[in-house]
C-alpha cells in the first residue's frame, strides 16, 4: 500500500488524484487504483486537499499550506528584461508565482555558471533581480532553466 496511515481528503488536479492525511502523508495516483507516496514538506496533519487550473493545494493542523503544480507550470519564466550595457544591472522575468528557476551565465556559450536557484514569490508574477556586478553585454550570454 501507498500508505499505512490515515487519509482524510481526495481530489482530483491535473488528471490525476491526490489524498492527504494524517503527519504530512500525500499520496498520488493516475488512475485512482495504484498510489504511490509522495513528498511532503509537513509532518503536520493534513486534512483537505483541493485544485484548480493545475494547482494543488492542501491544508492542515496549525494552519500548514501547501502549493504544488503537478502538471507543470502554465507559464514558463520568461526574461523580459537583462543589461545591455556595461552599467545595467537589472534582471526583470515573468512566470507563475512560486516557480523557481536558475539563471545561467557564459561567455562564450561552452562554459555555463548556474549559481543557486531564484523564484518567483511575486502573486502578480514576476521577479526583479538586482546584480551587484556590472557586467560585459557584448560577451555575456544568458540562459533560464529548471530548478530540481
Amino acid at each position: 500500500p501507498a500508505t499505512t496511515g490515515r487519509l482524510e481528503d481526495v481530489a482530483h488536479v491535473a488528471d490525476a488524484w491526490y489524498a492527504v492525511g494524517h503527519d504530512g502523508t500525500v499520496i498520488g495516483s493516475a488512475d485512482g487504483i495504484r498510489w504511490v507516496p509522495l513528498p511532503s514538506l509537513t509532518t503536520q496533519s493534513l486534512f483537505a486537499v483541493s485544485g484548480r487550473d493545475g494547482l494543488l493545494l492542501a491544508g492542515g493542523a496549525q494552519g500548514v499550506l501547501l502549493r504544488s503544480w503537478p502538471g507543470g507550470f502554465p507559464d514558463p519564466v520568461r526574461m523580459i528584461e537583462w543589461p545591455r550595457r556595461p552599467e545595467q544591472t537589472l534582471f526583470l522575468f515573468t512566470g507563475t508565482p512560486d516557480q523557481r528557476f536558475r539563471l545561467g551565465r557564459s561567455t562564450n556559450l561552452t562554459d555555463w555558471v548556474e549559481p543557486p536557484p531564484l523564484e518567483i514569490t511575486d502573486p502578480a508574477g514576476t521577479l526583479i533581480l538586482l546584480e551587484p556586478t556590472p557586467n560585459d553585454p557584448e560577451r555575456q550570454f544568458y540562459r533560464i532553466g529548471p530548478s530540481p
